[in-house]
């Protein structure tokens, strides 16, 4: 959750277009120069005080439920180790592409935090590079205030309804089915249709508004940019000739099928939308909302009373800005929405997680939860690439051509930065032949034990392909037109899948007993044999996509990709693990479920098992990591979880100020 509280990334629909070039050799303009920069806001807030919340991390998720609970009249304390955004890198939705250049931003080390994890399956030769630092096994998360929405796709995806009757299953909380949640996918939103004038009249897209707001509108904008990428129209012609499908923008309960993209835009300025423009700046500026940012402050531990016979209380959080330790007292609750890496490190080193492991770290243990840092979900990513004869982002490597987009998009919000890039995707099941070439085990009933802290444990078995729900999709696939400069003459683009069923789960140790250390992650990609069987079905869709005759036409012989006619099993099973990554979809590493699941971290309302006012709002809590792609449903968590601090605290009073002490 924080020792470098930032946010997570895992609500990132995904962190880079990965093929046989992950930061390979380019030239990416740095496009940020080009436009004016922003201003930051004033100065923090006095050291310390009390408060009735108290929200550790101000990302994507705790910005929301700050907000949330602020404008019902509570005083709240943001601690957040990063600070607020500066110049437009990142706000310009076309910007996200300097992230997955080698020539990455001058400040990069002050907008992200890099986590290494240790060795994982794959690799071989080939090194990654993210600047100067090795990419072979890194997860990023945002340094900064609104978190990872500063540096992502912005896209909108929602997840199934099975999924959501899978969660309702494991948390025992009928809440949490589809029927219920979808007044809180809709609650933050507001919704602008599409400039069809502005965009090509075969890029419009299908959806019915109804479906993705409510009633009454959100702060936060939901549109379609201006520009739609070329590529993506004919990415959408192959899929329709391998009969894919068609979606209305991913956001009814059954994502199967193809669309164009949802985003977080602001169609006045085309830039992004996020919970930092749309949900802390106007509480900011409302007079009668009380809250409180603190920007470079490290939340260390939590501050607790345990009374005779009784759980353990939260009472606040000792914190550390520039050199200088002090308290930040909730008289309500604490809230922590670090994100799936550090959120289980603060629970740690607040003494509650697995006993051993505590005591094995010297750590005096508060609460003895063996399921905090385990259970780590995550999407990977792999993609080919090929030249082909539309333009894509490979352009932007023109000067006059970078000058003449900057342009169009600061008069009119329009133009190649006005789109993110990756705008156009499909979620599918593997065509019956590709599935009949999925090893038996795999189709069958592979079970794959639960991997805990470095140890295989006979816990519950994590089932195969076939007992995930059946709206579940096998696979994403994603066009992505991002320009890799491999020659100079000619635009490239990917084609991208993600595997949408990951059997594999890592874990979360600690170094220390400091936050101050990163902790040791291991997320276990590809471990399973069931995940590296349907990553090679994934990577035959990608190449029987490109090999369709609606995609020929933009297809550059000079960059054809690997050969499937000539590519045995060996052969695909060693391209994904020389090119896959995460996409940063971490989740469920302190997983919800019910209070008498010896491995639950936290109920059906997040509030962690053991410990009294003390509750997780960000993905971590989740019980696995959901079909789609997860931003989506991370605000319709966020938002559900303040609903819920706010109905158990809705008559309240302040607590008294005796309660508030507490030993340092």
């Amino acid at each position: 959750m924080l020792s470098t509280i930032t946010s997570f990334l895992i609500l990132l629909f995904f962190v880079t277009t990965v093929s046989a070039y992950p930061f390979e050799e380019n030239s990416f303009p740095r496009l940020q120069d080009t436009l004016a920069t922003g201003t930051k806001p004033g100065d923090p807030p006095k050291f310390g005080g009390g408060y009735d919340y108290v929200v550790v991390g101000g990302g994507t998720t705790g910005l929301l439920v700050a907000s949330r609970l602020a404008k019902a009249g509570n005083s709240v304390a943001v601690i957040e180790n990063g600070t607020y955004p500066t110049g437009n890198l990142t706000t310009v939705p076309g910007y996200n592409e300097q992230w997955f250049s080698r020539v990455l931003p001058s400040n990069w080390t002050d907008m992200v935090n890099v986590w290494p994890t240790v060795q994982q399956v794959g690799g071989g030769e080939q090194q990654h590079m993210m600047g100067r630092m090795p990419l072979l096994w890194l997860c990023l998360i945002e340094l900064q205030i609104g978190g990872s929405q500063g540096f992502t796709f912005v896209d909108y995806f929602r997840t199934t309804k099975g999924a959501m009757k899978r969660w309702a299953d494991e948390t025992g909380d009928d809440s949490w089915t589809w029927e219920n949640v979808q007044q809180y996918y809709k609650k933050s939103f507001k919704f602008t249709p599409p400039n069809n004038t502005a965009r090509p009249s075969n890029a419009t897209p299908d959806y019915e508004s109804s479906q993705i707001v409510g009633s009454t509108p959100g702060p936060l904008e939901l549109t379609f940019p201006k520009y739609a990428q070329a590529f993506g129209s004919w990415v959408k012609l192959g899929l329709n000739e391998l009969k894919a499908g068609i979606n209305r923008v991913f956001v009814e309960g059954d994502i199967k099928g193809a669309s164009w993209i949802l985003n977080m835009i602001d169609s006045q300025t085309g830039n992004r939308a996020t919970t930092y423009t749309a949900f802390l700046e106007p509480t900011q500026k409302d007079d009668t909302s009380k809250i409180d940012v603190y920007v470079e402050t490290l939340a260390e531990r939590t501050l607790s009373n345990t009374p005779p016979g009784s759980d353990p209380v939260t009472i606040g959080v000792l914190v550390k800005r520039w050199g200088m330790r002090f308290p930040i007292f909730a008289g309500k609750e604490v809230i922590l929405a670090g994100g799936p890496i550090l959120t289980p490190q603060f629970l740690m080193v607040s003494g509650i997680g697995p006993q051993d492991h505590l005591q094995e770290m010297n750590i005096t243990v508060l609460a003895n939860r063996p399921g905090v840092g385990q259970n780590y979900n995550d999407h990977i990513l792999f993609g080919v690439k090929h030249a082909v004869q539309v333009e894509t982002t490979s352009v932007l490597l023109n000067d006059t051509r970078k000058w003449q987009e900057c342009e169009r998009f600061k008069a009119h919000a329009n133009g190649m930065l006005a789109d993110p890039g990756p705008d156009f995707a499909a979620f599918v099941d593997y065509p019956e032949d590709i599935r009949q070439n999925l090893s038996a085990q795999t189709k069958s009933g592979n079970l794959w034990p639960c991997v805990s802290r470095g140890s295989v444990v006979p816990n519950n078995m994590i089932l195969d392909l076939s007992q995930f729900p059946s709206d579940w999709p096998d696979i994403g696939i994603v066009s992505s037109p991002l320009g890799v400069n491999g020659d100079g003459n000619h635009n490239y683009a990917d084609l991208v899948c993600i595997p949408m069923k990951p059997i594999s789960k890592g874990t979360i140790k600690l170094r220390s007993k400091s936050m101050d250390d990163k902790p040791v992650l291991d997320p276990q990609w590809l471990k399973s044999p069931t995940d590296m069987d349907t990553a090679v079905a994934g990577l035959q869709y990608l190449l029987r996509l490109y090999g369709t005759n609606s995609m020929k036409p933009i297809l550059n012989a000079s960059g054809k990709p690997i050969d499937l006619e000539s590519s045995n099993k060996d052969d695909l099973i060693k391209y994904v693990k020389n090119n896959y990554r995460t996409l940063n979809h971490q989740s469920a590493s302190c997983r919800m479920g019910k209070r008498d699941d010896p491995m639950a971290v936290v109920d059906s309302k997040g509030k962690v098992i053991g410990v009294d006012r003390l509750r997780i709002a960000d993905p971590s809590a989740w019980p696995f990591l959901p079909a789609g792609f997860p931003l989506g449903t991370a605000y319709m968590f966020a938002e559900k979880i303040a609903d819920n601090i706010l109905s158990d605290h809705g008559s309240d009073k302040d607590e008294d100020e005796d309660e508030l002490r507490v030993e340092l």
